[in-house]
């Protein structure tokens, strides 16, 4: 047991009255205890033996990172800086994932007097690219982003907002919180029903179309 991490824990600090008893734990002798009943170097150093390894992961990422290395008591935000950096394999490593989760929305055009909605719930990087396939779309007439508490983030009149008159457009973007199909549609995803919907807009601002005159009217002169 000399080559253990417990042992040379322990050996450092050979005036301290617990590490003889630290070194006859090894041997197989009852652990001591303090007057609360605890062994707080015998588990710190148990503690630190078990996690040598995701410890030493984590001191490699960091470095790799071009963070400083790390080391037992470094300060909490400076580990979040080494795991959270965009370039850190740590991030990776530990499951930590980008806090978006965005609804997206898109109104495309299909003919004059129809519109369709369309959305889909999309979490981290996934979500910048359902964002920009939604305002790039060639008949997107608006996009806009929503999060799940359905708090307006973003939108804009998308690629396809030529194929409507520019009167159009406004009143859509007028009437996007209140239309009951575009907050059926968040409805839906927020709650997780699903992760994709498409529903054609019931609404009242589409253009009116020409009233066309009776077949027996007189022509005009």
């Amino acid at each position: 047991m000399q080559g253990s991490f417990r042992y040379r824990y322990a050996a450092r600090q050979p005036s301290c009255a617990c590490v003889t008893q630290t070194c006859k734990a090894t041997s197989g002798s009852p652990s001591p205890r303090d007057s609360t009943g605890a062994t707080p170097r015998l588990a710190r150093a148990s503690w630190m033996g078990r996690n040598r390894a995701p410890l030493r992961r984590l001191r490699v990422a960091a470095k790799r990172s071009g963070m400083v290395p790390f080391r037992v008591g470094m300060q909490l935000s400076t580990i979040l800086a080494v795991v959270l950096s965009p370039h850190s394999k740590a991030k990776r490593m530990f499951g930590f994932f980008s806090g978006k989760d965005w609804n997206v929305l898109a109104v495309i055009f299909e003919r004059p007097d129809l519109f369709t909605v369309s959305g889909q719930r999309v979490k981290g990087g996934d979500a910048v690219k359902a964002r920009d396939g939604a305002q790039g779309h060639p008949r997107t007439i608006y996009w806009a982003v929503f999060d799940q508490k359905g708090k307006f983030l973003e939108g804009g009149a998308g690629q396809g907002a030529n194929n409507a008159a520019n009167d159009t457009v406004k009143k859509l973007e007028r009437d996007l919180r209140t239309n009951r199909t575009i907050q059926d549609v968040l409805k839906a995803l927020e709650t997780a029903a699903t992760d994709k919907l498409a529903k054609p807009l019931v609404w009242i601002g589409y253009p009116k179309k020409a009233v066309l005159p009776p077949k027996d009217a007189p022509e005009e002169k």
